[in-house]
């Protein structure tokens, strides 16, 4: 459906994408994740056709639309947009709104269209409402219908939960999957929360610094990150230097077998990697964050090191507590 090939990015000098290739199968969904200034936006902008590129290729359908010598018009390329304030008109009912993207909005398929689409996004009885009138959780499912309105190939979503409260974005982002799976459209959003792309997307690239350093599923970039900037940014974990002993190597956890370690130098431990016990290295407990069935840990080791543990509601812990600790497998992420 979208393939992103070598794709190059500059404003005047300064250049914000870099070598940047993937691609999305039809029906897929993808994700563009990263910190604010990675050039995810960027490249969002680039696929609508508002940026043309310094080096690279962006096809659809097998199609060129976009190189340095090759532009196709934003309107000829059957995208989609949801933008991150929404962009609805003030002065256009929500049934008008979802209506505009459509060529017969007064025929009785476009109005069949509009109808749908409102009792998909769960706004069927607020159509003749104005956008004013709406919560922000509202206003963003009339911006999605709107997109899908003329059913386009391809829907860009630019960080579209970022205004809305941690419950709403949640929620909104399982729903906005549940649509787009529903009518069968490929999708690329651009974020820097990992729980929405987690939640929605079928593979995430992680961008830092205008490079992707790695694509693939949820489960991929969470157990097999590809280099240290992936293992911090996604998910929860410690990394740990490693040193090698009477031909086995270590951490400050304990042994890690007679590993071919190559050139890594460091083992990213996830909370869920350290159990606590009876034995093990000595511990203090410095904080804690309770999260109802669990709490997360920060704790201390005797040389200052500091890692993060997971607790069972059923554990009691505190602040202060001495505490064992070990490692819970051995076949731990190692990275350079």
């Amino acid at each position: 459906m979208l393939k992103i090939d070598g794709l190059c990015l500059a404003y005047g000098q300064h250049q914000v994408v870099s070598d940047v290739s993937f691609a999305i199968p039809n029906g897929g969904i993808g994700c563009l994740l990263g910190p604010s200034g990675c050039g995810k936006s960027s490249i969002l902008r680039a696929i609508a056709g508002f940026e043309r590129p310094v080096a690279g290729e962006i096809l659809l359908h097998e199609r060129l639309v976009t190189s340095n010598e090759t532009m196709l018009a934003p309107e000829k390329r059957r995208i989609g947009m949801v933008f991150q304030d929404f962009a609805l008109f003030p002065h256009l009912t929500v049934a008008q709104n979802v209506s505009f993207g459509l060529k017969d909005k007064g025929s009785g398929a476009s109005q069949a269209r509009v109808e749908q689409l409102l009792e998909m996004v769960g706004m069927q009885s607020l159509g003749k409402r104005y956008s004013h009138a709406l919560s922000g959780g509202q206003q963003q499912r009339v911006a999605l219908a709107r997109a899908l309105a003329p059913k386009p190939d391809l829907l860009l979503l630019d960080e579209p939960f970022s205004g809305l409260d941690l419950e709403l974005r949640e929620s909104l982002a399982s729903q906005v999957r549940d649509i787009l799976k529903l009518e069968g459209i490929s999708a690329l959003l651009v974020t820097h929360d990992q729980n929405e792309a987690f939640a929605i997307a079928d593979e995430i690239g992680v961008l830092h610094q205008g490079r992707l350093q790695q694509w693939g599923s949820a489960q991929a970039l969470y157990e097999r990150p590809a280099n240290s900037m992936v293992a911090g940014f996604v998910g929860k974990g410690t990394l740990l230097p490693l040193w090698q002993e009477s031909g086995a190597w270590h951490c400050v956890l304990g042994g890690l077998g007679n590993k071919d370690i190559q050139k890594a130098s460091v083992c990213l431990v996830r909370p869920e990697d350290v159990l606590m016990g009876d034995d093990g290295v000595p511990a203090t407990i410095v904080s804690i964050s309770y999260q109802g069935a669990q709490s997360l840990c920060r704790v201390a080791l005797e040389d200052g090191t500091e890692l993060l543990i997971r607790c069972h509601g059923r554990q009691f812990v505190q602040i202060g507590q001495a505490v064992n600790l070990t490692l819970n497998k051995t076949d731990l992420t190692l990275l350079a």
